[in-house]
C-alpha cells in the first residue's frame, strides 16, 4: 500500500518517527519518495540504507529459523545458555523452578 501523507509530512523527521514506531515499510517508502524529490538529501539516504540493512538482517534471521546468522549451532550457542539463565534468575527471585517442586 503506497504511503499517502500530505507532502508537508515528507520529512526526515517523519521517516525517523515511522522507523521508531516499527513502521519500517512506510519509513522506507517515505524515504524513497523524499529522495525522488531531493536525491542529495544525505540524512534520508543514510536512514534508508540503515533500514535496508535492518530488513536484510531480519530476512536472514527469518531464513535461518529465527537464529542470528552469527549464532553458533552447537550446544554452546546463545539458545543453550538461556535455559540456565532463566532457571537461575527464577531461583534468585525466590520462586521455585519446576525441578525443585516435590
Amino acid at each position: 500500500m503506497p504511503i499517502d501523507f500530505d507532502p508537508v509530512f515528507h520529512t526526515e523527521t517523519m521517516v525517523q518517527i515511522l522507523r521508531e514506531q516499527g513502521s519500517t515499510q512506510y519509513a522506507m517508502e517515505l524515504a524513497e519518495l523524499i529522495l525522488q524529490k531531493n536525491p542529495q538529501h544525505e540524512g534520508v539516504r543514510r536512514i534508508l540504507e540503515e533500514l535496508r540493512e535492518e530488513a536484510r538482517r531480519a530476512f536472514e534471521r527469518f531464513k535461518s529459523g529465527g537464529r542470528s546468522a552469527e549464532a553458533g549451532q552447537g550446544p554452546e550457542s546463545d539458545d543453550a545458555g538461556l535455559v540456565g539463565e532463566t532457571e537461575a534468575s527464577a531461583g534468585e527471585a525466590g520462586t521455585e523452578t519446576p525441578q525443585s517442586l516435590p
